[in-house]
């Protein structure tokens, strides 16, 4: 499919360590609702606290509250630590490294990394989310491409956002039992 098709357009992608932090982050904690989990846990201990301190239990109300505080805050820095350890062993830095080179033909994606070639049809593509300075190709549920604006022109940054919309809307028609999405917003703390 790929190389016999004339493609739409072709990106060279180059990742650097913000890049790949910041769709860590998105990912693991956004996408996923991880920090909506962590929020309502420290909540819940920390209301159990305060219910437990007003019925004359001061001491069952600190155990309650200190790991209500502590523990996201713990679940936050390890996945953080485990991040870091991720972009060291990738090897990434601040100078952006070739990651792989993505083209967009009518029926599809193909992918090209060092030896590895994979071809996909729009069908089989999971989403597309365009956040502040990338956009994350989902082709399975938890694997994505990242493909930061920085590697793509001004121009084709348009066409390459509406050409993601018109293909994944198109399957969005056809498949209402299976919703794929594609979301243009900016989340709330780009400096992440």
């Amino acid at each position: 499919m790929a190389y016999t098709e004339q493609n739409l357009t072709v990106f060279h992608s180059k990742i650097t360590d913000s890049d790949f932090r910041r769709f860590s982050i998105y990912n693991g904690l956004i996408r996923n609702h991880s920090l909506l989990k962590i929020a309502v846990f420290a909540v819940l201990l920390c209301l159990f606290g305060w219910c437990n301190y007003h019925t004359g239990m001061p001491l069952l109300c600190l155990s309650f509250v200190i790991p209500g505080l502590l523990l996201p805050f713990v679940y936050l820095f390890r996945y953080m630590k485990s991040v870091n350890r991720q972009i060291k062993t990738l090897k990434l830095t601040k100078e952006a490294k070739e990651a792989y080179t993505v083209g967009f033909t009518s029926r599809g994606i193909w992918i090209h990394r060092g030896d590895e070639n994979v071809t996909l049809d729009w069908e089989t593509l999971d989403s597309a989310v365009s956040v502040k300075g990338a956009t994350y190709l989902y082709y399975m549920k938890n694997r994505a491409l990242i493909l930061p604006d920085s590697t793509i022109t001004l121009s084709d940054i348009s066409f390459f956002r509406s050409l993601l919309s018109e293909k994944l809307e198109q399957r969005y028609k056809a498949s209402l039992l299976r919703p794929f999405s594609f979301k243009d917003r900016t989340p709330a703390s780009a400096s992440v």
